[in-house]
């Protein structure tokens, strides 16, 4: 079985039809209307002429020996597109046909003749050549054209929309924008030889694999003058025949979404008709969306009837669109013919300036003072209102984004940086609670850890030897009481104002019993301090004052209840020293000496990691602060420096 597009071999076996496929000569698929137009919408005030036009042609040598057809590349509502082999060349050709049966019932032949003579004299790279016309003995009339393969615009733009990746990746928007450029330019050829399109869609324009553009489907053109030799007579009578038919009827021809507005009232078309089509596709290979949408075809008309606010509809595409080429758009699509480009040359012109990174510096300016506008509409507002002050800054920004060096927006954004609202914005609350979360666990971790270290002291305080086993058993229990709550801190993501207040306390409460050890005065002062610095450091308003009171209450209660005798003194007055009595342990000379040496020095090192960290802390967020800082001075020149230029 043959597939679409290989060469049949004989005239005698014909491929069954096939769905139209890319691999057309000037073929496009259907689009919606009556039957009897070819990819085209044709709408009558007196319907179509069905009688065949006088004198439309001269005779037409047979040619049937000459061509021998293979399967069928595509069809429409007017003639059908068989690949065939031309013998007399030896070459495989495109070969376009119409009934008999169907030129004579629908008035069709006329037409169809026109394109293959229109088509055949614009010679240009990116039209379909034209090889043959003729008829054959079944009374078919066909042309033959270049075989020519590729993709349609519209599979392109809808490859994109669907998030294709290998079309995206095939078909950048720097190619697409330089075959549209190459489309400007053919219509601009035909415009100039007198020739109006006025059916431009995607579906009728191809892209080649090697770079090639093909405006197809030139069966509904108008014909403004007549560009054919003075020998041949006959090409007047059908181009004349042609108008006058089409004034006649007023005929609406053109496709919804696309057709001018002048077309669809039944106007005068000229070449800006071809520039309003090329616009709505331009925005369409922007946007990858119909500029007039989509539904019903009286839809569509009607909104083209009523303009679109090209620039709107930019704004709530998902994806950003070059403003530059928006605003060409919008020119190209304009309701009075006169606003429009004065020809698809100077839409190309436009196209090809951005492609070579020309930027339009005044419409640039201009949306950047819209953006300041709505800037300093934000800044009126008071300085409470942290969502105003944050719309001026981003409204700000986007100007500088526009136009780097505009001096306004630099001294309002170094304005608004200086004046900060008197609210504090709630995510600055949030990131704010999420450090002092982040810190209190810290925290919560240093301090378990320090309670842990104290429990391996309980062997070496039985080793001196024991007094009091019920008060070492209560200093035990205390220890493991604030690791417990300690660690219990540490697996909240939210910070626990109510745990660290039991972290404050179980903490200073083993601090007071170590006053059975050595007395409330030796050791003990310097623990509560190292904790009292480390939870200060870390907490705020009532939960320091707590840390502070509840450290002096550890050393302060244990000596007091001793001068009152509630608890047995620790201190006892011998001669000209101080005689320190221990409660819980016996002391041993050496071994006491040791043990408070090093629990000073666990202290000073406690202590200092403390306030260590807390540096390294503040020294972060210096290096943060002055790194935006000068992040900010390149984003804002001094006026004596050199600005940014704008790359346009």
């Amino acid at each position: 079985m043959k597939k679409p597009g290989e060469d049949a071999g004989s005239s005698s076996t014909l491929a069954a039809p096939a769905t139209p496929i890319a691999e057309l000569g000037t073929l496009a698929a259907p689009a919606i209307g009556p039957a009897g137009t070819d990819a085209t919408l044709l709408v009558s005030d007196a319907g179509v002429d069905r009688a065949p036009v006088a004198n439309a042609a001269a005779p037409i040598d047979d040619q049937h020996a000459r061509y021998e057809r293979g399967p069928l590349l595509g069809q429409g509502g007017m003639g059908a597109v068989w690949l065939t082999r031309d013998a007399r060349i030896g070459r495989r050709v495109a070969m376009k046909v119409i009934r008999g049966d169907e030129a004579q019932a629908r008035g069709l032949r006329a037409r169809f003749l026109r394109e293959a003579r229109v088509q055949g004299q614009l010679e240009h790279p990116s039209i379909v050549p034209v090889y043959d016309l003729g008829t054959s003995p079944d009374g078919e009339v066909f042309f033959t054209m270049k075989r020519v393969r590729g993709v349609t615009l519209s599979s392109v733009i809808a490859g994109h929309r669907a998030g294709d990746e290998e079309v995206m990746a095939r078909y950048t928007l720097r190619r697409l924008l330089g075959a549209f450029t190459q489309i400007c330019l053919t219509i601009e050829l035909a415009n100039q030889r007198g020739v109006i399109h006025r059916d431009l869609k995607p579906d009728n324009l191809m892209l080649g694999e090697h770079g090639e553009v093909y405006v197809l489907d030139w069966g509904v053109a108008r014909v403004l003058r007549d560009e054919v030799d003075e020998d041949e007579p006959d090409q007047v009578q059908i181009e004349a025949a042609l108008r006058a038919q089409d004034d006649q009827q007023t005929a609406l021809v053109g496709t919804p979404g696309y057709m001018a507005p002048e077309q669809l009232r039944g106007g005068t078309v000229g070449p800006g008709t071809d520039v309003f089509a090329l616009g709505a596709i331009l925005y369409e290979l922007l946007s990858f969306a119909p500029l007039f949408g989509v539904g019903s075809a009286t839809e569509r008309m009607q909104r083209t009837l009523d303009g679109v606010d090209v620039i709107l509809a930019a704004s709530k595409v998902e994806h950003d669109l070059p403003p530059e080429l928006v605003a060409v758009c919008a020119r190209a699509t304009a309701l009075d013919p006169a606003v429009r480009f004065a020809s698809a040359r100077e839409l190309a012109n436009e196209v090809e300036h951005y492609l070579d990174g020309e930027r339009d510096l005044a419409l640039r300016r201009e949306l950047a003072e819209r953006h300041l506008a709505q800037s300093r509409e934000a800044m009126r507002a008071s300085l409470d209102d942290v969502e105003a002050h944050k719309r001026a800054l981003r409204e700000t920004g986007r100007a500088l984004a526009l136009v780097p060096d505009h001096p306004e927006a630099r001294e309002i954004i170094i304005s608004l940086f200086a004046s900060s609202p008197t609210a504090v914005p709630r995510e600055v609350e949030d990131a704010i609670e999420q450090q002092r979360a982040s810190q209190s666990r810290i925290t919560a971790r240093g301090s378990a850890l320090g309670m842990v270290s104290m429990l391996f002291f309980l062997p070496v305080l039985v080793l001196f030897g024991v007094r009091s086993w019920g008060g070492l058993a209560l200093f035990g229990a205390m220890t493991l009481g604030a690791v417990g709550v300690s660690f219990a801190a540490t697996r909240r993501e939210r910070r626990s104002s109510a745990l660290i207040y039991l972290i404050v306390t179980f903490n200073n409460l083993v601090f007071a019993l170590c006053s059975g050890i050595f007395g409330p005065l030796v050791l003990v002062p310097e623990m509560v301090i190292t904790n009292t610095i480390t939870f200060a450091l870390h907490m705020d308003g009532r939960m320091r004052i707590w840390a502070i009171a509840s450290g002096c209450l550890a050393v302060a209660v244990p000596v007091l209840l001793g001068a009152l005798g509630v608890l047995p003194s620790a201190y006892v007055p011998s001669g000209d020293g101080l005689l320190m009595r221990p409660t819980w342990i016996s002391l041993p000379p050496t071994a006491t000496l040791l043990f408070i040496l090093v629990g000073a020095l666990i202290a000073i090192a406690n202590g200092a990691r403390s306030v260590a960290q807390v540096r390294d802390a503040l020294t972060v967020a210096e290096r943060r602060l002055q790194m935006q800082a000068w992040q900010l001075q390149q984003l804002l020149p001094e006026r004596g420096e050199d600005a940014p230029k704008n790359p346009g």
